[in-house]
């Protein structure tokens, strides 16, 4: 992923990059209220959460 961005010179300040391993599908509020947490603690709003699958 650094490589494909590098190459296309995006900004990638802002990105956030993460994996989440686990052995099953955590529930939609959980989720929800992780987001909210990053929200607040980086006072920024997220624009985009996207889970592969």
């Amino acid at each position: 992923m650094t490589k494909y961005l590098n190459g296309l010179k995006t900004n990638t300040d802002n990105l956030w990059r993460m994996e989440v391993i686990c052995h099953g599908v955590g529930s939609k509020t959980f989720f929800n209220n992780y987001i909210k947490c990053l929200e607040n603690k980086y006072e920024s709003k997220a624009v985009k959460v996207n889970f592969r699958a």
